[in-house]
């Protein structure tokens, strides 16, 4: 099984582990590959950006340290997601990272690791927690 890191799972994966369900942990561990989209390195700038997000090194090298040392694979925004994000069934997450990272899951067939309520609650996608 795949996965798609939701962009908290990404930084709590990094940062603080312990707040990662036992289920998210397994599926993190069990995955032959895991995945984080290019719109969570987007979301964590901006996070960084307005100080919601404090790193301990430079935006650049933490994101370019993470996904080395966790083994992630970032999948980058392509037309098909993009074209998916605009059509997801309703009612839908409004936040159009959350949506580009719901159509990357289903365009990619991965399953989203997140902790996000609405996502979870989202039956057209398939989630982890």
């Amino acid at each position: 099984m795949n996965v798609l890191l939701d962009t908290h799972i990404w930084i709590w994966m990094c940062v603080s582990p312990e707040k990662l369900s036992v289920k998210a942990k397994k599926a993190i561990r069990s995955a032959k590959i895991c995945y984080v989209s290019s719109i969570s390195v987007w979301e964590i700038a901006m996070l960084t950006n307005k100080n919601r997000l404090i790193l301990t090194t430079s935006l650049d090298n933490w994101i370019h340290s993470s996904i080395e040392k966790a083994g992630l694979t970032l999948i980058d925004l392509n037309i098909d997601i993009a074209i998916d994000s605009s059509r997801l069934p309703e009612p839908c997450h409004r936040d159009p990272a959350d949506r580009f990272l719901i159509a990357t899951a289903r365009t990619e067939n991965l399953s989203l690791i997140t902790a996000d309520k609405l996502i979870r609650n989202y039956s057209h996608c398939k989630t982890i927690w």
